[in-house]
């Protein structure tokens, strides 16, 4: 048995079979649902010069997939509703799998293929991060949260540093590719065995009537968030995407502008884990959102005014605000609802429309750099962009529950009613309930 704090009291917690294979399940899922952009970006050169590729063709496999993420993750609420969100996770991570495999065969086409297919499998998986951490971890959904937001951001940047040296070992692009498939395949087993912990599909609280995704419809904080989430996703992609190829073109070697990006996605683990604690924390988020926004406006000027040698301090820079930004609407998912029903409602609509928004990102980036012929133009664009999510921010940072439309349905993440404890402000992250004496 371990404590924990909450407020001022200690209080135990559990460990159960099914926690100890959740808790490396979410991670690993986390992880795999990255790995196929970052890949993709680091051998982006390569591509086009082993098959002619041009920069519209290459920004397509980047936004190909984005755009999946909202049409696909649309589907998340009822597919979960039917047959329970850790089954639909195991089924998004073979999508993931299947897609990474197919990028293994000789053939551009097969690239572009595979990496639509695991883009399908990413988009349901997107939606349903937040759900399985109320559901499988309530206990520790703030540290979880940012574990899982840290993991999503690394996920790139692991794959973009790691691709190359792959690549140079097997002695080829689709081999480094398809070795990807591994990580979502841990992914599904570990999900099986936590289902199977459970003696049944899925714990209590994963079968739900779905919210119908207008309930939420008037309230400006859902509209601002699913901005914010639509910004913040289309700068990060852009980002995943032409960062490497930024400093390619100002002279730096193929690895070392991998490792640009994989310094990126590690330093954003760090506001991945402290935002969602911070949040938790404060009665409101607005100055949370800013300072991120801060953050990731400043590093995008550096990417675009500067060169080569200040590379690194604008990865750290990007890295900070990105993580932080992504782990932020992750949180303020859980925060701001009060069942699995409403979380997965908010989790969609934010997400689906949010990677809509973000999907014009890559594309558009790549159109302008072709008309200008340079970086400089295309990134100062994603610092406007940057400027406005900010503002979102200031609306989504708002205090108060967002409600679906409906009395709350009790659910695995939620606390008995009683005043907040010392310390927590009401609508924070769900600590646990007292084991049963």
């Amino acid at each position: 048995m371990i404590h924990y704090l909450q407020g001022n009291r200690r209080r135990p917690v559990v460990l159960t079979v099914t926690a100890v294979t959740a808790v490396p399940a979410i991670l690993v899922f986390a992880v795999s649902l990255r790995l196929v952009f970052g890949s993709n970006s680091a051998l982006q050169q390569d591509l086009a010069d082993a098959y002619g590729l041009g920069p519209v063709l290459l920004a397509l496999l980047t936004t190909g997939p984005v755009v999946c993420f909202g049409l696909f993750g649309a589907a998340a609420g009822r597919l979960t509703a039917r047959w329970g969100a850790t089954a639909v996770a195991v089924a998004a991570l073979l999508l993931v799998a299947v897609g990474s495999v197919v990028r293994g065969l000789p053939a551009w086409q097969a690239v572009f293929l595979g990496t639509f297919v695991a883009g399908a499998g990413v988009a349901v998986g997107n939606v349903l991060g937040p759900v399985l951490i109320r559901i499988h971890t309530p206990q520790w959904a703030g540290v979880m949260t940012g574990l899982y937001t840290a993991l999503v951001s690394a996920g790139a940047g692991i794959a973009s540093g790691l691709t190359v040296p792959v690549r140079d070992t097997l002695g080829g692009i689709h081999p480094a590719l398809a070795l990807w498939a591994v990580p979502p395949v841990v992914g599904m087993l570990l999900l099986i065995l936590t289902a199977a912990g459970t003696g049944r599909p899925g714990p209590s609280g994963e079968h739900r009537p779905p919210r119908p995704l207008t309930a939420f419809r008037g309230d400006r904080r859902v509209v601002a968030l699913t901005v914010f989430m639509g910004l913040q996703s289309l700068v990060a992609y852009s980002m995943i995407g032409w960062l490497p190829s930024v400093f390619r073109q100002r002279g730096m070697d193929a690895t070392r502008a991998g490792v640009v990006l994989t310094v990126l996605s590690l330093v954003s683990i760090v506001t991945a884990v402290l935002v969602p604690v911070l949040a938790a924390r404060v009665h409101g988020q607005r100055a949370v959102a800013v300072g991120l926004s801060a953050l990731t406006t400043v590093g995008l000027l550096g990417v675009a005014l500067g060169g080569t040698r200040g590379a690194m301090v604008w990865a750290v820079l990007l890295g900070l605000g990105q993580g932080g930004e992504l782990a932020l609407v992750m949180a303020l998912v859980n925060i701001r609802t009060r069942s699995v029903a409403d979380a997965a409602a908010l989790s969609t609509v934010t997400q689906s429309a949010g990677y809509l928004i973000a999907a014009c990102g890559p594309l558009a980036v790549g159109l302008v750099h072709s008309l200008t012929g340079g970086w400089t133009v295309p990134v100062l664009v994603l610092v406007v962009l940057s400027v406005v999510m900010g503002g979102a921010g200031l609306v989504a940072g708002r205090p108060g529950v967002i409600s679906g439309g409906s009395a709350p349905v009790p659910d695995p993440a939620a606390a008995p009613d009683r005043p907040a404890a010392p310390g927590r402000s009401p609508g924070s992250l769900p600590g646990p309930s007292r084991p049963p004496r």
